[in-house]
C-alpha cells in the first residue's frame, strides 16, 4: 500500500519548506536509478553527482546536505 505524503510534512523537522515548493510525495530512494515520477531523492554526499539523473528520472524534490548548498525549485530543472 503506497502513501502519499506532501513534502512539508516530510521535512518538517529538518527544514522549512515555502508553501509554493511543497508537492505528493510518493516514494524515496537514496539511489537516482531507483527514482520514479514523484520520488523524494535523498542526495548522501556520494550521490549529489547523480541529482541531475534523479530528477530526470522525475524526482519531486532532492534532499542534499552539503556546505554551501541551497534550495532550487527541483521542478525548473525537468
Amino acid at each position: 500500500v503506497w502513501m502519499i505524503m506532501k513534502l512539508a510534512a516530510l521535512l518538517q523537522d529538518w527544514v522549512d519548506c515555502p508553501n509554493e515548493w511543497d508537492r505528493d510525495i510518493v516514494g524515496l530512494t537514496q539511489h537516482s536509478q531507483h527514482v520514479q515520477p514523484g520520488y523524494l531523492f535523498i542526495a548522501t554526499q556520494a550521490g549529489q553527482s547523480f541529482i541531475h539523473e534523479a530528477c530526470e528520472r522525475g524526482a519531486s524534490a532532492v534532499l542534499c546536505e552539503a556546505e554551501g548548498a541551497h534550495a532550487i525549485d527541483v521542478s525548473t530543472l525537468n
